[in-house]
């Protein structure tokens, strides 16, 4: 997918299925820095977080991103994305 430079909408799905994996949830959020796709990004963190598959730090590390207000990819974890 990384090679590929796929839209999001076009990995949405897989990514939204897949959202245990760090790597995977790693690179959609990457994506959707790179596109600036603020919103996209926020619903993602939002699903991922609810998911029951995804460990509990993980959780806690996506939930810190979500709740810093304003959104900003300015993050750390976020910045940190490379």
């Amino acid at each position: 997918m990384i090679s590929l430079d796929l839209p999001t909408a076009d990995t949405q799905d897989f990514c939204n299925t897949y959202c245990s994996y760090p790597v995977v949830y790693r690179y959609f959020l990457k994506r959707c820095r790179d596109l600036n796709e603020k919103q996209t990004a926020i619903n993602y963190l939002k699903r991922c977080i609810n998911s029951p598959k995804l460990d509990d730090e993980s959780k806690d590390l996506l939930k810190t991103v979500l709740t810093s207000h304003p959104f900003s990819w300015k993050h750390p974890f976020l910045v940190d994305l490379s």
